[in-house]
């Protein structure tokens, strides 16, 4: 069990590092003293390599989004991969979604925050998304995603609160996935 909690700590750290924060390297180098472990920047990978010799490796421009452009070697390194799989019920070789789609928001109604899913399918390529949460008169209440996304299936949360920061009142709010030529809304309900 300890083992476990000091690779779990070892790859948050090397995902603080992803994110490139000041304290992250300090997070990093401490880890990197204290258990043994190495890490390797390049031009192009970060590689955080394990006391037996396994290495876990990333892209350098690693958005923190998706666990499959982490891979892992073997040893403790792909077992602490294949727990961070496991912890987050995605299934390690699981396929790119062949259409777009934009699922019904869990739980539905809410107190105090929901999960949208949605899907970008493999032959779009990468494409502008955008998902907003609208009141029911139409007025963009929250901006959950707008930036450039690769294939994938997504989980976007969201805590019921507006751009502003403010909780927004109890009622029917729509969200609408925009994403290439893809357009699809659905409602969801916020109780208080």
């Amino acid at each position: 069990m300890n083992k476990i909690r000091s690779m779990t700590a070892v790859l948050a750290a090397a995902l603080l590092l992803l994110a490139q924060t000041g304290p992250a390297l300090f997070a990093v180098e401490k880890v990197k003293s204290d258990q043994g472990y190495n890490v390797k920047l390049s031009s192009s990978t970060i590689e955080l390599e394990f006391p037996d010799g396994s290495v876990l490796s990333t892209p350098l421009n690693f958005d923190g989004k998706s666990l499959d452009k982490i891979t892992a070697n073997g040893g403790m390194a792909q077992k602490l991969l294949d727990e961070a799989y496991q912890q987050l019920g995605v299934e390690k070789n699981a396929s790119l979604p062949k259409a777009f789609s934009l699922a019904q928001n869990s739980p539905n109604p809410f107190n105090p925050s929901t999960t949208i899913s949605y899907a970008i399918p493999e032959s779009s390529g990468e494409v502008a998304v955008k998902l907003s949460v609208f009141n029911i008169r139409g007025q963009v209440v929250k901006t959950l995603v707008n930036e450039s996304q690769a294939p994938g299936a997504y989980l976007v949360g969201w805590d019921g609160t507006s751009d502003t920061g403010q909780r927004v009142a109890s009622g029917v709010y729509f969200y609408r996935l925009e994403a290439g030529g893809f357009i699809s809304t659905r409602k969801m309900v916020v109780l208080k």
